[in-house]
């Protein structure tokens, strides 16, 4: 556990449990477990994902050869990289890969969200 927070995720856990109503209350106590995990990480001096964001572009530049991709960009996001990857993938080794984007309302914490409350429909499927 990350020093001096043994006990909060699942303290959060119990308490998203009995506030939420049924179906998301397990989405939220998941979450909240994994909060040791990614605290410890940033107690340990980890601040990014890996690999960096310019080493992937140089990755998906470099290899990342597929015929279609669907890229899903937050309206709210200040970090979001969607522009630069939709741009490598349609110029992207193998010829041009028939890439989309779909821009949703919501931040980068969006994805992380119980319920979504996202309808089903032409754009994005029970399948996604």
């Amino acid at each position: 556990a990350a020093p001096g927070l043994q006990g909060l995720p699942e303290g959060l856990a119990a308490l998203a449990g009995g506030l939420l109503p049924p179906g998301a209350a397990g989405d939220a106590a998941a979450a909240a477990l994994q909060l040791d995990t990614v605290l410890g990480q940033l107690a340990e001096g980890r601040g990014d994902f890996s690999p960096a964001p310019p080493e992937s572009r140089r990755l998906v530049a470099a290899g990342y050869a597929v015929p279609r991709a669907l890229l899903v960009q937050f309206a709210d996001d200040a970090i979001d990289e969607t522009p630069e990857l939709l741009e490598l993938l349609r110029g992207g080794p193998g010829g041009a890969c028939e890439a989309e984007r779909l821009l949703l309302p919501g931040s980068h914490l969006t994805p992380c969200m119980p319920d979504a409350g996202w309808e089903v429909g032409r754009e994005f499927t029970a399948a996604d």
